[in-house]
């Protein structure tokens, strides 16, 4: 309790360094912990209960993912306080009801079975607390208290690793272990997330009120203001759930399950990855804009190169050890799909060393124009599943998967090479 009564640190903001270490710690333990609920998953139950698991986990997260219109990022960035919090949270608000709705439809019209509909629905109902909180991890950061959000993000993760655990040993049904998992959420939500955005809007007289506002005019502003980061991310969240939606449709839960299991060891090194980009994004696009290129280029080499020998060590590892790895990890019958993880790693691998074109396109603010690459990822996407998946299952998902992800990357490439003759010269702030 003392984290939310301290008064004297209770708004200040913290350094650049602390908030980037909060920040760091914060999502590696949340990342493990969610890779660990999958893994606890599979070792209480069954393939098909996991294959459950990931089929709500793929129908819920484009239409969630969309509705949050990252209107985190929006509110961190939004220095001059042009809407105040109460927009953004009646926004989310309104938005996350929107996309229950939608759920709730796909889950009762989309032709799945009772069991698999239940837990569709049991994880919308999760991820809907999840986005409330979201909404005020973004004031968090706005505020530059990554500590809050940190603390909430771990303390979300073990509490849902250990309701997953718990209602799924003593049930046997994954369904109780995600409404298990969402009561923990919600618990978190009203326990410490609510009570320090109180205490940091507490202080200031712009935000002197934890609720949502209504207005329909600011409402409307920030809603176009977020559109473009709410399409980026609903395109790229589905071509991650696009394979999966063609395995269970083509192969059943019981492959799905043991291909959500196989390729949630991706995640292991994506999480390292992904803080190294985090923390190169605001640098690189410093150098790019005050036209040190070669800065630009050198920092983007040094993570290639980190990317290609941590996703090298991947692939060599899956190759020796694959069965090994596969046993410890989740349960003997995973360890006949040692095939899948050399094919996982080596996906893994590409995303290891390709994740910096995306950065470095970000850091050139090259936002609207990576639109058309998305869109071509998407249909690379479906069109590669709806050929491979049912000829291949598991192994055409994942090559469906690498076979787009490179597609996107030399769209990537392309928009960093219209670029290259600005080298040498100073770069535009606009």
């Amino acid at each position: 309790m003392a984290l939310l009564i301290d008064d004297r640190s209770r708004t200040a903001s913290l350094s650049f360094r602390g908030n980037f270490s909060w920040t760091f710690v914060g999502n590696f333990v949340f990342s493990a912990c969610s890779w660990a609920t999958l893994v606890v998953l599979a070792k209480l139950s069954t393939p098909e209960m996991v294959g459950r698991f990931a089929l709500g986990l793929a129908v819920t997260a484009p239409i969630l993912m969309f509705s949050s219109l990252q209107l985190g990022m929006i509110q961190a960035t939004d220095a001059r306080r042009l809407h105040p919090f109460g927009d953004y949270l009646g926004l989310r608000l309104l938005m996350t009801l929107l996309a229950l709705l939608v759920i709730t439809g796909v889950a009762l019209l989309g032709g799945y079975r009772r069991e698999s509909g239940l837990v569709i629905l049991a994880v919308g109902a999760a991820k809907a607390i999840e986005a409330i909180s979201n909404v005020l991890y973004g004031l968090f950061q706005q505020r530059e208290r990554m500590d809050r959000t940190a603390i909430s993000m771990m303390i979300r993760g073990i509490t849902s690793v250990l309701a997953m655990a718990a209602a799924s040993y003593l049930t046997g049904d994954v369904l109780w272990g995600v409404v298990a998992m969402a009561a923990a959420w919600a618990a978190v939500l009203v326990g410490y997330d609510l009570p320090s955005g109180a205490l940091i809007l507490g202080d200031d007289p712009h935000d002197d009120r934890l609720r949502p506002r209504w207005r329909c005019g600011p409402l409307l502003a920030l809603t176009w203001i977020a559109l473009p980061m709410g399409l980026a991310i609903l395109i790229s969240t589905l071509c991650s759930s696009i394979p999966r939606y063609f395995l269970e449709h083509y192969q059943g839960e019981r492959e799905l399950g043991l291909f959500a299991a196989v390729a949630s060891l991706m995640a292991v090194g994506l999480t390292f990855m992904s803080a190294l980009w985090q923390a190169a994004t605001p640098r690189l696009a410093n150098n790019y804009h005050e036209g040190r290129m070669g800065s630009f280029w050198r920092l983007c080499l040094r993570l290639f190169a980190i990317g290609a020998v941590l996703g090298a060590a991947g692939v060599v590892a899956a190759a020796i050890a694959g069965r090994e790895i596969l046993t410890l990890m989740f349960r003997p019958e995973y360890a006949r799909r040692t095939d899948l993880l050399i094919w996982v790693m080596i996906t893994a691998a590409v995303q290891y060393t390709g994740g910096i074109l995306s950065v470095a396109v970000m850091a050139m603010r090259r936002f609207w124009d990576q639109m058309p690459v998305q869109v071509a990822c998407l249909v690379a996407t479906v069109l590669l599943c709806a050929a491979l998946v049912p000829r291949h299952g598991s192994v055409g998902a994942i090559w469906a998967q690498l076979i787009s992800y490179v597609v996107s990357r030399l769209g990537f490439v392309l928009l960093i090479l219209r670029d290259l003759p600005g080298i040498g010269r100073r770069v535009p702030t606009s």
